[in-house]
């Protein structure tokens, strides 16, 4: 008997430290929100890798390569260690340049072209892997110029709108008809039909040079998709204002400022990823910056967004040279790949630079899950034991 009450104590012990360190991050994080535990590997994947998304089981990523044409696949090994790669294939859309890869419901990928417009589907990706084209061209697009449907995003089940419907692919467009606008857009998985959801040469209170729309990530649980542009971070009135927009289903976009940590300089100034936990919805953007300077540190990072404050958390620096003003010093190159395993435990991201110390892998971090969801665990654990010792 004693030594049940022991176990029962030492229980609710957890669940109250936890609850005090759940309360700590929600003083930091207004209410919940996932972290990142630490560094565990580098896993080869070759040159010019882009684009990162998991599939269900949480063991494969997809990712594209620029220099092949080719959709290949990482294979993990359980504890995220190490890994295999395999060429899933892909062929060639003329000067194709594929730019992006997505996966959905049913496990099938869609991979948009940049250079010449198109988005190519590939069914059975780990079998047969049979690939059709969705649509090939600028005629479908609307226009005869050209465009550039650089990323893509699944719309989220609850993503239901005059522009846009649960499933759709969503495709941000970096330079619409001959370059003049930016554009994001819908298509149906069969390429029945395609709309043109929003469209801009510059956005609200942007004074950056590059609006364009190649950061896009989507909160498949609670429905929202986020759009960033490359340069996030304007001067407005002779103050730094960063910006991220969300799309309705009816194509509407939606400013919100974020609130960045008390750093100096030019921030979030080349966003080359953005990603979505599934767990807690938080936002997570990695910044290549391209114009370091010895007043802004760190120069290269990840940001963690808490989605309801839109408050920012530095949770990467990549810089290990404090206040190097020297572009091409060897830090990571993410090159717009960023993932979340299904789960919410693992974080991977590409590094395409050629001179950094994890040149051409994924990196591999560790992620805690919210403080809230750990919590539960505990008090049920306590409830159940609780329950034991009368019984």
């Amino acid at each position: 008997m004693r030594s049940t009450r022991c176990a029962i104590s030492t229980l609710c012990l957890v669940a109250t430290l936890l609850l005090g360190a759940g309360l700590a991050q929600a003083v930091e994080f207004g209410g919940f929100g996932s972290y990142i535990s630490g560094f565990k590997a580098s896993v080869p994947v070759g040159g010019a890798a882009t684009g990162a998304a998991f599939d269900a089981s949480g063991q494969v990523l997809y990712y594209v390569s620029e220099t092949t044409d080719d959709v290949r696949a990482l294979i993990f090994a359980p504890d995220f260690m190490s890994g295999t790669t395999k060429s899933i294939g892909l062929g060639d859309l003329g000067d194709s340049n594929p730019s992006d890869v997505v996966v959905d419901a049913n496990g099938d990928l869609y991979i948009p072209y940049d250079y010449t417009a198109g988005l190519r589907k590939i069914t059975d990706p780990m079998g047969a892997a049979t690939a059709s084209v969705v649509f090939a061209g600028n005629a479908f697009m609307g226009g005869t110029g050209d465009d550039d449907p650089f990323g893509a995003e699944i719309a989220p089940p609850s993503f239901n709108g005059s522009m846009a419907k649960p499933g759709d692919i969503l495709l941000n467009d970096k330079g619409l008809d001959k370059n003049e606008t930016n554009a994001i857009e819908s298509v149906t998985p069969d390429g029945s039909g395609y709309k043109t959801m929003a469209t801009w040469t510059t956005l609200p209170n942007c004074t950056m040079a590059d609006p364009s729309p190649e950061n896009m990530a989507a909160d498949q649980k609670n429905g929202v998709v986020y759009m960033a542009p490359v340069q996030m971070t304007s001067t407005v009135d002779g103050k730094p204002l960063t910006q991220i927009f969300t799309l309705s289903p009816e194509g509407v976009l939606t400013a919100h400022e974020i609130t960045l940590p008390s750093l100096t300089g030019d921030l979030l100034d080349n966003v080359q990823g953005m990603a979505v936990n599934p767990l807690d919805g938080s936002i997570w953007v990695v910044d290549d910056d391209n114009y370091p300077s010895a007043t802004y540190v760190p120069d290269d990072a990840l940001y963690r967004i808490d989605p309801v404050t839109f408050v920012a958390t530095l949770e990467i620096d990549f810089d290990v040279e404090a206040g190097n003003t020297t572009q091409g010093q060897g830090l990571p190159n993410f090159n717009y790949s960023i993932a979340f395993t299904p789960d919410g435990r693992y974080l991977v991201i590409g590094d395409t630079d050629a001179n950094s110390n994890t040149a051409n892998t994924m990196m591999v971090f560790g992620v805690v899950p919210e403080p809230t969801t750990v919590l539960l665990l505990a008090i049920g654990g306590c409830l159940l034991g609780a329950r034991r010792r009368r019984s």
